[in-house]
């Protein structure tokens, strides 16, 4: 499991060198590599998941940590673009896809480990959520 989270995180780091021109041009990207990488740890855990469903989690999770990730990505193309330093937006932008998606899929393999194939859509979106919520905020 830890390779496929390693892999997804790495590709998204290097999807994220690119992204750092349009605030939130590659969230699409990111959905669906988050997707794919629910099927595959899904798999590795004994859970049968489908795509629209991963794809749905995917969704929730973006939705629900969107204050932060928007924060970064507005961020990264302000630096870009007035050219205080493309680079750096570009690396900044970089750690930030890939240290979500690195944190994110740990998460979810947590919740794949630890749960039944009867563990909602929901659940799994509120579980990966917490590491974004500030200290005593539940979802």
């Amino acid at each position: 499991m830890h390779t496929t989270i390693v892999v997804a995180a790495g590709g998204l780091g290097v999807v994220g060198l690119f992204g750092a021109f349009t605030a939130h041009a590659d969230v699409a990207v990111i959905t669906a590599a988050w997707a794919g990488m629910f099927v595959k740890l899904g798999s590795q855990a004994g859970h049968s998941m489908n795509k629209d469903t991963c794809l749905k989690v995917a969704t929730g999770v973006i939705v629900g940590i969107g204050g932060l990730a928007a924060g970064v990505k507005v961020a990264n193309t302000w630096l870009a673009y007035t050219g205080v330093g493309t680079i750096p937006a570009m690396i900044c932008n970089a750690g930030t896809n890939a240290g979500m998606t690195y944190i994110i899929g740990r998460s979810a393999a947590r919740v794949f480990l630890a749960s039944d194939a009867g563990t909602s859509v929901e659940e799994m979106i509120r579980a990966i959520i917490r590491l974004f919520s500030p200290p005593g905020h539940r979802h």
